[in-house]
């Protein structure tokens, strides 16, 4: 069942817990050249196995976060706007880099919280279309098999998306030849 209208605009205004911040990273960084939003995921960062085994309140504002960030892409939330009738609009395109620093073989040990990592690649893959390309950073062995599992899932998604590895003097340069150093942290180039 679709949300109606009236839920998805309580949804894009929805204020998740004040502990996710710190928990569950993600942040609007900037601007690319071509003026499109980068958003950072620190996904490695995000240890989500103690919610999704106990499927409580917190698991169910993690999902709904999730989906609320999922459709601000889709409602052009991120874009730069001159004024407020440009919302929406067919350029609603963005950036994502991914950070998985961090990221280890306990956070892939429960079902239950490896299922919860694919369903977030899943729903990135529903509004593919509005990445116009990423990078996935700071990707381990265990990341990269993560990323085959996920495949069948996200295969639209990952083809805009270039991957790394855990070298940044490799990945920092393909970074900023995209996006200036102004819009990114320290840990990107900036």
């Amino acid at each position: 069942m679709e949300p109606s209208t009236e839920d998805i605009s309580d949804l894009l205004e929805w204020k998740p817990p004040e502990k996710f911040k710190q928990q569950y990273p993600s942040y609007l960084s900037g601007y690319d050249y071509d003026n499109r939003a980068v958003i950072v995921i620190l996904t490695g960062k995000w240890d989500t196995q103690k919610i999704a085994e106990e499927e409580g309140q917190d698991l169910k504002d993690f999902l709904r976060r999730n989906h609320q960030f999922i459709e601000r892409i889709k409602n052009g939330y991120y874009r730069r706007r001159v004024n407020e009738s440009e919302r929406g609009s067919n350029d609603d395109e963005i950036v994502i880099i991914m950070d998985y620093d961090g990221f280890d073989f306990r956070q892939v040990q429960s079902q239950k919280n490896t299922m919860l990592a694919m369903k977030f690649l899943e729903q990135l893959e529903s509004c593919y279309d509005k990445f116009a390309y990423g990078f996935i950073v700071n990707a381990n062995s265990l990341v990269d098999q993560m990323l085959s599992l996920g495949k069948p899932l996200m295969g639209q998604f990952i083809e805009r998306m270039e991957i790394h590895g855990t070298n940044p003097r490799k990945f920092i340069p393909q970074i900023l030849k995209k996006i200036p150093r102004s819009q990114l942290n320290a840990t990107y180039g900036g």
